[in-house]
């Protein structure tokens, strides 16, 4: 009896650890992945002189997956000031195609932004807990209070890249995604240098007033309520962030009573930087 028994308890020990090596691997509770991506050249907020710019503390990319935006990276806050940039967090892959490839946004750091459908909040500040844009088809980046400060223009900037990253999935069934993504500026800049009496400022208006950026990867400049965009310039040297545009582009500089056209004949191109000198003087 005793050796039937235990002929009994091994057949059973076999059928468990068959069962247990025929169970599928944990499959995630819910949609929502981390990823990781890594950002070269492009965009990038810290602006020099020459155009050159590179990421700041507090940027943060957001993640389109064609249509909507399913989530947002933060940077890691070591890469701060680098020209390359690790940055993290997770998305949400509901609804989203295997091979779907991602696009990423950077929107400004703190900039004004109007959110679909929310609405514009002055000095917006990205908080995780209210989400504003998660399932955003679209985001209006608004261009006004600019200063002509080089320091400032971080906050006007918009970047974009794409890329098709790889997906991994380990043993437990926990998924994330990583890879290397390519961006460039989406927006140009334009260095004003101005030879007048006295350090009076000097007022531009013509420019494109925001830009609406559609998470499907298109970018569509436009006038505020039928208003161009006007700025007051303090320093002779001034700095301003232009919406791309692809007709003859003309700007009006005010100078006390004098007026000035500054023209661009083949339109704005986007991540370009133009130096403009303009004369008060003559």
């Amino acid at each position: 009896m005793k050796k039937v028994l235990l002929m009994i308890v091994a057949a059973l020990l076999l059928m468990t650890q068959c069962r247990k090596d025929e169970m599928p691997a944990v499959m995630p509770e819910t949609n929502t992945v981390r990823m990781t991506v890594t950002v070269g050249s492009g965009s990038k907020t810290d602006i020099s002189e020459t155009g050159g710019i590179a990421w700041s503390s507090g940027d943060r990319l957001y993640v389109g997956n064609g249509s909507k935006c399913i989530g947002c990276l933060d940077i890691e806050q070591s890469d701060t000031g680098q020209a390359t940039a690790n940055f993290s967090g997770k998305v949400d892959l509901t609804g989203v195609a295997d091979g779907q490839e991602f696009g990423f946004f950077y929107l400004g750091n703190c900039n004004s932004i109007d959110w679909n459908p929310q609405n514009t909040v002055e000095g917006f500040q990205y908080t995780v807990e209210t989400e504003p844009w998660s399932n955003a088809t679209s985001a209006t980046v608004v261009f006004s209070g600019q200063s002509g400060k080089l320091d400032e223009l971080e906050k006007f900037h918009i970047g974009y890249g794409d890329g098709n990253l790889k997906e991994v999935v380990n043993e437990t069934g926990k998924v994330t995604i990583s890879g290397i993504v390519s961006m460039e500026s989406k927006v140009a800049l334009v260095q004003f240098n101005f030879t007048k009496d006295n350090d009076d400022p000097v007022t531009v208006s013509g420019i494109y007033d925001k830009m609406t950026v559609n998470f499907n990867g298109s970018f569509v400049g436009s006038y505020k309520d039928g208003k161009t965009g006007t700025f007051t310039l303090n320093n002779n040297e001034a700095y301003v962030m232009l919406v791309p545009t692809t007709t003859v582009t003309e700007l009006k500089l005010f100078y006390h009573n004098k007026t000035r056209l500054v023209t661009f004949n083949e339109g704005i191109e986007e991540n370009k930087f133009y130096k403009v000198s303009v004369d008060f003087k003559k």
